[in-house]
């Protein structure tokens, strides 16, 4: 049951904080548009799903960091999802 909560709570937080940042992002939108300086919503745009990237991944890496599991990254998943992602973002960014 502990484990439920601990899930279901972060889920939660995790869920306002999507949720908060959005509606910032739109008042960001709104501001550039009346003051012409798209800038920061631009680097919000850019900056807050590594942030939220980083939150989904934060529990695992807390359990790791207690087990001194030593860190390793997967290239092939690295590649096989990141270069398509990052040719697709490229290509979408032109239109």
């Amino acid at each position: 049951m502990g484990k439920f909560l601990m899930y279901f709570f972060w889920t939660v937080a995790i869920g306002f904080i999507i949720f908060s940042g959005s509606r910032y992002e739109l008042q960001l939108m709104e501001k550039g548009q009346m003051n012409y300086n798209l800038w920061p919503a631009v680097i919000f745009a850019t900056v807050f799903p590594v942030l939220i990237g980083i939150l989904l991944r934060l529990p695992k890496l807390i359990t790791e960091i207690k087990r001194d599991k030593a860190w390793s990254v997967n290239w092939i998943k690295l590649l096989a999802v990141g270069l398509p992602t990052l040719w697709c973002h490229y290509f979408l960014s032109l239109i």
